[in-house]
């Protein structure tokens, strides 16, 4: 049972605010149900309690906080990769600085020349990277210089006696050199200086060498004599292979 005083602070109370919520213009009217309670400072009336209890009771449950950004599935144990569904281990990088595995050129081969125009040192002319001097007489080619062009094949025919007497040839690199003496004296005093690839000289009578030296390079080197001539000095020096007749 209240006490009076206390009733009256209420009702007062109750009063001053009907007057303020009348001069705001908000209708305000006090229903049967309302209830007042003994409680004078702090704390919420039942049905203001009532009424919050039931606005949450709608409201959905807030979301569970995400664990990680889930886009690798490989972190969650030591030793993984981070990469979820990618399994191969990643493939070794190439040795960019690596040589090309070329097998050793094979002693004796004759690789065929690339050739091109036709020098003018090739007075028989050239066919298939094949370039032929032909030393018809002493003027021709006697005590000359013979160069054979660079990537072509070299043959040098000494038809004639004393054709190249004296003749200094140089064989090219790489591809093959073939000096061909067909008489008597044709190539004596002659020197061959070969190069990287075959290099051959043939005597074809006797006497047509006398004299004649053939430096051998790194190729196959071989002098070959034909009617009981006697070959030249063959030097073999560095050649992968040194044949004398």
């Amino acid at each position: 049972m209240l006490n009076y005083p206390a009733y009256l602070r209420m009702v007062l109370r109750a009063s001053a605010v009907g007057s303020v919520l009348s001069l705001s213009g908000c209708p305000f009217v006090l229903s049967d149900d309302f209830e007042i309670t003994e409680e004078e400072d702090g704390g919420a009336t039942s049905n203001e309690t009532a009424g919050s209890s039931g606005a949450d009771a709608g409201r959905p449950p807030p979301a569970p906080p995400r664990s990680g950004s889930g886009g690798s599935a490989g972190s969650a144990r030591p030793g993984a990769s981070g990469s979820a569904g990618t399994g191969t281990a990643p493939l070794p990088a190439a040795d960019a600085g690596a040589a090309p595995n070329v097998p050793p050129p094979t002693c004796g081969a004759r690789p065929l020349a690339p050739g091109g125009a036709c020098p003018a040192q090739c007075s028989g002319g050239c066919l298939l990277g094949l370039c032929t001097i032909t030393c018809l007489d002493e003027k021709a080619c006697g005590q000359a210089a013979l160069q054979c062009p660079a990537g072509f094949a070299c043959k040098i025919d000494c038809m004639t006696p004393g054709s190249c007497k004296k003749a200094k040839v140089h064989c090219p690199d790489q591809y093959a050199c073939d000096v061909s003496c067909a008489t008597r004296d044709s190539c004596k005093d002659m020197q061959v200086e070969c190069s990287t690839g075959t290099c051959a000289i043939a005597c074809g009578s006797d006497g047509a060498c006398d004299n004649a030296t053939v430096s051998c390079g790194a190729g196959a080197c071989n002098s070959s004599c034909l009617f009981g001539a006697r070959g030249p000095n063959l030097r073999c020096e560095g050649a992968c292979d040194c044949t004398k007749c």
